[in-house]
């Protein structure tokens, strides 16, 4: 063979023995990097297990400096916390790597051990010592240090000396500041957490309680069980770990028995360690159900623990955090019939959301993620709490509302996404400042906590809850609208409307619904395959025999599926009617009348004072006028009316004043509120609170607004004192309930006079759900510095937005001011009242500068 082939052949060997070393040495390292990857995932998890509210600050930043080890070696490693007030960081935890101070073994070849005099930290850090970046290398007494600043630079985490900077130094430092900066942000949400809630006594219960459903598969699945139990009303009765038998898939066998409180199932599912084995005694099975449909779910739902382990195993694997969080809000929403898919609904209608409302890419599957997870939280409260039908009791709801904040700090402590926990956190606030937990108003709000706000509550309506049928598909879309600029962001109500006006376009027929059923739910496939209407085309679901509804909490009468499609014949027949309709007025040349406007209101009077002829000329020149109707008779009424003024009599909701004494000979003890067991009573204006929740109570009030408004013919009523469910009940609970009893006492209204205008004075808890009962809406003692007040913004935003909707608004200040409020009240869309607190005399509209711009 020639000298030059035997030399190509050896070049060649040569090349192709270094690239075979080279993929060799490649796929080590991949090897050492994933396994590197897995041990610190592990360790992410054992932090999660370890770091705990009831430990304290102090002790879980310990356990983060453990952390911050195993992937940085250094000598020392301190936290600092910044006190805002003192201008500097505070040295709260420090450890060092052995007892010998400044001495360490190396471990990672990245970062050297530094060889020089023992280094102390310094007891504080001067404020200006953060940097806006993940981390940073920096000098402290000739030391290199390694600086990562966490919780938007309220905590600094140190650690070294480190004598050079390696080749993977800064790849080591960055993943440190990934897994270490959450984890601080978390310490010092929880202690703030559980300072406030160490009254209720649950913050840190419940955190210890969601870290070990994350870390642990087990308990997870353990969980979603006795959620399934408590829905069915189940008792367990046998808990078998089993053995190693993985050959045995998820089954239910049931013992039926006459009596339906001893029927019996057994449950069998495989885990990677064995099969399980479960037993439940029926205690009371849900309305409409029998053992068989009990048993089908309980087999959906040992299926669902299987899927959970095997695809949690494999995101965990993988390093997707995220999903491993999904699966877990899967699984558990999957173990009750109410809530069978509903994360994966919540993800996909706000992902849909997003989009229609033009969102970059990255930003969409952020909120999807949020949506999917907005729940999570709750998986830490108590089960009994999580099932309960009816209302919940003060102390129950204010549990209910931390589930907002534990699955933001879970999501973030995971994750590291500020902006999806965010969303997560705030997706309970509502535009008008009334939501939780932070009262934010308008554009304070994320805008993904808007989105995944304005899902919830549809799917909310539309899916109902144990004991509480779900709102037919048009019904949920009004809710949505009524809300609409109020609790829900009006841009996305908006898209979801219109959204779901182009899928309802789109169908091909009133008997089809517009998504297939089990797509449109996300119902899980452990429900669906063993349903005759899975997979069929030839015909819808309410039609198919036999169908699976109800064991994912559904019936065909009341299902989001039918009731859309339904709604939607009636759409379309009350649009084609419209047509007919219009096309009739054009062939007749557009000879119907046009509905008048409205009587323009430009001024208005308030005054409870007694009546003469003087007093009626007064009048004349308003166009609107409060007064207090015992003052009053109807020749009265009618004079003033026929001069083109409209009345309005005034009648307290929330008090009793004691001078109307028809009403107080009516009272009982019961109609009163008490705090601490007393009456409440407001010794300036000599009344007393009342309870509105008492139908006999609303009963007497609108006797009286028959007796004095409507009999003396007037044209609204004014309801006063509404205002007191804000500024004198605390608990949201008694605040909710109340609000309740004020509906129903405006349906009350509206049903017995529909002619008759209403006009609320204050009352903005109210003032949501109140708008489609309401003519009018006074604001009372006005003042124009208020305006830059961020919560009045939110008021009158909503208040202008309601304005749009028909909504008169009236504003009145009280004892002079400062002489612009009618300026500013008119300019926020109020026809305004300038005049001295007395209302029982007479004093003309002060406005001074409306006297200056001659109005």
């Amino acid at each position: 063979m020639p000298y030059d082939n035997v030399h190509a052949v050896d070049l060649t060997a040569l090349v192709l023995g270094i690239a075979a070393c080279v993929s060799a040495a490649a796929a080590m390292a991949w090897r050492r990097m994933s396994r590197r990857q897995a041990e610190e995932l592990a360790e992410l998890r054992r932090l999660h297990s370890r770091m705990h509210p009831k430990l304290g600050f102090d002790n879980n930043a310990q356990w983060l400096l453990d952390g911050l080890s195993q992937y940085v070696e250094a000598p020392v490693y301190a936290l600092y916390v910044l006190d805002r007030s003192a201008r500097k960081y505070t040295l709260r935890a420090i450890r060092h790597a052995k007892a010998d101070v400044g001495q360490a073994a190396p471990s990672y070849s990245g970062l050297v051990p530094y060889a020089g005099e023992p280094y102390l930290p310094p007891a504080a850090l001067p404020a200006d010592r953060a940097v806006d970046r993940p981390f940073s290398w920096i000098r402290e007494e000739g030391a290199l240090l390694l600086q990562i600043p966490a919780a938007e630079n309220r905590v600094l985490v140190l650690a070294g000396p480190i004598a050079k900077r390696g080749g993977r130094a800064a790849e080591r430092a960055a993943r440190a500041a990934d897994a270490i900066a959450p984890m601080a942000g978390w310490a010092l949400e929880v202690d703030r957490l559980e300072e406030e809630a160490k009254e209720a006594g649950i913050a840190g219960e419940a955190w210890r309680r969601l870290s070990q459903l994350v870390s642990d598969p087990e308990e997870a699945v353990r969980h979603g069980f006795r959620l399934a139990a408590a829905a069915l009303d189940l008792e367990p009765i046998e808990l078998d770990e089993g053995g190693p038998e993985a050959d045995e898939g998820a089954s239910v066998a049931a013992e039926t028995a006459e009596n339906p409180r001893r029927h019996v199932f057994r449950c069998r599912y495989r885990t990677p360690s064995g099969t399980r084995r479960l037993a439940f005694r029926a205690v009371r099975l849900p309305f409409g159900w029998d053992a068989e449909r009990a048993a089908q779910f309980l087999e959906a739902c040992c299926r669902g623990a299987e899927r959970y382990y095997a695809e949690r195993e494999g995101a965990f694997r993988a390093g997707r955090k995220a999903d491993a969080l999904k699966r877990i809000a899967d699984l558990l929403d999957g173990m009750t019939p109410w809530t069978v898919g509903h994360a994966e609904q919540m993800s996909r209608y706000a992902a849909v959301l997003a989009k229609e409302l033009g969102w970059p890419d990255e930003e969409v599957q952020r909120t999807a993620l949020a949506a999917h997870l907005s729940n999570i939280g709750a998986a830490a409260l108590p089960v009994e709490l999580l099932t309960k039908e009816g209302r919940f009791a003060e102390s129950e709801y204010e549990q209910m509302k931390r589930h907002a904040d534990l699955g933001a700090l879970l999501v973030e402590s995971v994750l590291g996404s500020r902006d999806t926990a965010a969303a997560i956190r705030h997706h309970h606030e509502r535009i008008d400042g009334g939501g939780y937990p932070d009262r934010l108003t308008g554009d304070d709000i994320p805008r993904g906590a808007r989105v995944i706000a304005v899902v919830q509550t549809f799917l909310a309506a539309v899916h109902g809850r144990k004991g509480r049928d779900p709102l037919p598909f048009d019904k949920a879309i009004e809710k949505l609208e009524a809300l609409s600029g109020l609790h829900l962001d009006a841009e996305a109500v908006a898209a979801f409307i219109r959204w779901l006006a182009r899928k309802r376009e789109g169908a091909r027929s009133d008997r089809e619904p517009i998504a297939a059923c089990w797509d449109l739910l996300c119902t899980p496939s452990e429900l669906c395959e063993g349903c005759p209407a899975f997979g069929r085309r030839d015909r819808p679901c309410w039609e198919t025999e036999a169908n699976r509804c109800r064991l994912h909490g559904k019936s065909c009468e009341t299902c989001l599926i039918y009731t859309e499609a339904s709604t939607r014949s009636d759409m379309r027949g009350k649009t084609e009617a419209a047509a007919a309709e219009a096309g009739a007025l054009e062939e007749a040349g557009r000879s119907a009348r046009p509905k008048p406007a409205p009587d323009r209101i430009d001024r208005f009077m308030i005054y409870y004072g007694a009546v003469d002829d003087a007093i009626l000329e007064r009048l004349k020149a308003y166009d609107f006028a409060i007064v207090e109707p015992n003052h009053w008779t109807q020749a009265a009424v009618r004079t003033l009316q026929s001069a083109g003024t409209r009345i309005a009599g005034y009648v307290s909701v929330m008090e009793w004043p004691t001078w109307n004494a028809a009403r107080g000979e009516k009272l009982q003890d019961g109609d009163f509120l008490r705090r601490g067991g007393e009456r409440v009573h407001f010794p300036e204006w000599d009344s007393y609170l009342m309870d509105i929740r008492r139908e006999r109570y609303r009963r007497i009030v609108l006797d009286e607004i028959d007796r004095t408004v409507v009999a003396l013919g007037c044209d609204a009523v004014f309801l006063d004192t509404v205002g007191d469910i804000d500024d004198h009940i605390d608990s949201a609970l008694l605040r909710n309930e109340l609000i309740q009893g004020y509906l129903e006492l405006l349906a009350g209204i509206k049903e017995r006079h529909p002619s008759l205008m209403i006009v609320q004075n204050r009352g903005f808890h109210a003032l949501a759900a109140a708008a489609k009962y309401l003519d009018g809406f006074l604001w009372e003692d006005w003042r124009d510095a208020l305006v830059s007040d961020r919560w009045v913004e939110a008021q009158i935003n909503t208040l202008q937005m309601l304005k749009k909707r028909g909504l008169r608004l009236f504003a009145v200040s009280l004892d002079g001011g400062s002489g612009t409020e009618g300026r500013a009240a008119r300019r926020c869309g109020f026809v305004h009242l300038s005049r001295t607190s007395d209302y029982v005399a007479w004093c003309d509209d002060e406005t001074p500068d409306r006297r200056e711009a001659g109005e």
